[in-house]
């Protein structure tokens, strides 16, 4: 009687507007009949919308990440630039194709290219990430996700945007071809991808515990272990310096693109701290391009 109740105010409420329409009169009459068959008033409780609010679906607890919510954070951006899980700052070489993360979740690589012109830098051009298969939350497949320079993608590589009944795997896009946002939440896990000019700048936020538990001789992503000794740059050391070209930076010396002061005002302007200035310094000195003080502040945001 409630339900029925509730749809004959409403029908009567419509009454004006549509009381010359057939299906309207057709809908009335057989609401009424229904009424007096159930000897149902016309006065008494209705629905109320407002109260009538659809329960939470319950999420099992293996698709719902159990642990500490302590976190490690790893990224990477600019010419190319590494904060490690361990709080490590390095600024690398690492031309090709490098992982970042590998773990029994998921895999992360990126490709740093060099960047156009004679700087001897390079930066990221390409970014792949595979979600391994988890049958009971996401999907009993593996998940990919690939962006590669001009082509930021608001969806996985078969075109959905999240896997798993309670969406245990989901892509955001922030802002169409600019930023995306991966969530894993049985792991915890966010994953954040930008585009600046022509290059990505990458960011993930992961629980400590997986972070301790991966590290094997199988996880040998540069999050967990930094740049090998034969990539690094130090950069500190350079900007300590007055020298104009980078010893280090390719197999020939890299010129300086912009004076040393001109950088560090940009940069100061920027709002960009500690090594994330340090970075910005270094990239518009050795490349000239603006965009790379962007993605110094995006890091440093994300």
């Amino acid at each position: 009687c409630i339900t029925l109740r509730t749809y004959w105010n409403c029908i009567k409420k419509n009454a004006r507007d549509c009381k010359g329409d057939l299906n309207y009169l057709t809908v009335r009459t057989g609401v009424k009949n229904k009424m007096k068959q159930h000897n149902c008033s016309v006065t008494g409780a209705t629905v109320d919308p407002a109260k009538e609010k659809p329960s939470e679906p319950t999420i099992p607890a293996e698709c719902s990440y159990q642990g500490k919510q302590v976190f490690r954070h790893c990224g990477l951006f600019g010419d190319p630039h590494l904060s490690t899980f361990n709080g490590e700052f390095q600024t690398c070489k690492v031309q090709g194709a490098w992982p970042l993360v590998n773990n029994e979740h998921l895999t992360v690589q990126v490709t740093n290219d060099p960047v156009i012109g004679d700087s001897g830098a390079t930066a990221t051009s390409k970014l792949t990430v595979v979600i391994k298969k988890n049958a009971r939350c996401a999907s009993d497949n593996f998940v990919m996700y690939q962006a590669q320079t001009d082509d930021l993608p608001g969806s996985f590589y078969d075109g959905h945007t999240f896997y798993g009944k309670h969406k245990s795997v989901e892509l955001l896009e922030i802002e169409e071809g600019k930023h995306v946002e991966i969530n894993i939440r049985y792991i915890a896990t966010t994953i954040v991808v930008r585009q600046i000019g022509r290059y990505f700048t990458f960011a993930i936020k992961m629980p400590e515990e997986i972070v301790n538990n991966s590290h094997s001789a199988t996880s040998n992503g540069l999050c967990y272990r930094g740049c090998p000794l034969s990539e690094r740059i130090n950069y500190q050391e350079f900007l300590a310096s007055k020298q104009d070209i980078v010893d280090n930076l390719s197999e020939n010396s890299a010129n300086i693109q912009m004076l040393r002061k001109d950088a560090e005002l940009i940069c100061r302007e920027a709002n960009v701290v500690d090594f994330y200035f340090d970075s910005c310094v270094f990239d518009l000195m050795t490349t000239g391009d603006q965009n790379f003080t962007l993605a110094a502040l995006s890091a440093l945001q994300d």
